[in-house]
């Protein structure tokens, strides 16, 4: 699967899982050369600021409207981009380049994207999503926000949420260190990698964003499993039932 988010602003962001919102975009091979398929996976809290998602013919030209802002992948290559409420039109090599000359156009901050993380490191974000929950700075949260596992920072968002870069073998292993650790130390189970459309799949990366989708989906359903009374024999009895290794 090609992956073709470095072409639109923050969209880095959706696979370092930072900042209030993000947003993907990937070629699916099952579509023919000839179409390109776009997939979009929100997150809580994106605020809309992607308007338009579009299918477009022919294998080189892929095209996201941000906000006015239009990006465009040529063949040769280069990335074209157009503010079209002034018509202010810039084509470069450096795809970022071309996002940074077009936010200072529109008056707007631009946000470089985050660092890549250090070998066998892991970025995500975990979070305690609970029906009816107090909000993050709840006495509950106190020593979690104040003394964070390493590596993990809190977020001021409308729920407890930390944004990591964690040591595992795999992504979901640092997933799965990080929440046992926690549970550990301050008796507090996460819950949540704030995916708002895990039915999005994006990418076949083991570490990427696929990987956070199926670790959000299994914490999600182990806190809805215990809140329907299911324990951890009736979750594994339908895990084997899929024939899974």
């Amino acid at each position: 699967m090609t992956d073709w988010s470095s072409l639109f602003p923050h969209a880095q962001q959706l696979d370092a899982m930072v900042g209030s919102w993000a947003l993907g975009v990937s070629v699916d091979p099952r579509v023919s050369c000839d179409r390109v398929a776009f997939r979009v996976a929100g997150m809580r809290g994106h605020g809309g600021a992607f308007n338009r998602v579009t299918e477009l013919s022919g294998s080189a030209e892929v095209k996201e409207t941000c906000m006015g802002l239009v990006f465009r992948r040529n063949d040769d290559g280069t990335t074209t981009g157009r503010n079209e409420e002034t018509g202010f039109t810039v084509t470069l090599a450096d795809a970022e380049e071309v996002k940074r000359l077009l936010h200072e156009d529109a008056g707007w901050e631009y946000t470089p994207p985050p660092h890549p993380v250090p070998h066998g490191f892991h970025r995500f974000l975990l979070m305690r999503e609970e029906f009816g929950e107090p909000g993050p700075e709840d006495e509950r949260y106190a020593e979690l926000r104040a003394r964070p596992p390493a590596g993990c920072v809190p977020a001021d968002w409308d729920c407890l949420v930390l944004e990591c870069e964690r040591p595992g073998t795999t992504l979901l292993n640092a997933v799965t260190m990080t929440v046992a650790e926690i549970k550990r130390e301050y008796g507090l189970v996460m819950n949540s990698l704030g995916i708002e459309k895990p039915q999005e799949w994006l990418g076949n990366d083991t570490n990427g964003h696929g990987a956070r989708i199926v670790a959000h989906l299994l914490l999600a359903a182990a806190q809805r499993a215990a809140l329907l009374g299911y324990g951890r024999k009736d979750l594994v009895r339908l895990l084997d039932a899929t024939g899974i290794r």
